[in-house]
């Protein structure tokens, strides 16, 4: 295996330390990660994990009262 990937995983959270490791310990190994749709939704409870992913997700920008043009 040379990556791990992460589609369309809202609210994942690996549930304990030696699962979170093995997952560090892949990445440090030199291999990689591949994060499609929502793969920054997750890890709100791991810093590091949020780290790997380069950030998290934070809302869709229609949520916040915008105003939006609409093709019919």
């Amino acid at each position: 295996m040379r990556a791990i990937l992460f589609n369309n995983t809202p609210h994942i959270n690996f549930p304990n330390s030696s699962q979170r490791q093995a997952v560090l310990d892949f990445i440090n190994s030199g291999k990689g990660i591949i994060g499609i749709r929502a793969a920054s939704d997750n890890f709100y409870d791991w810093d590091a994990g949020a780290a790997m992913m380069s950030g998290q997700f934070c809302g869709h920008p229609w949520t916040s009262n915008g105003t939006w043009a609409w093709l019919h």
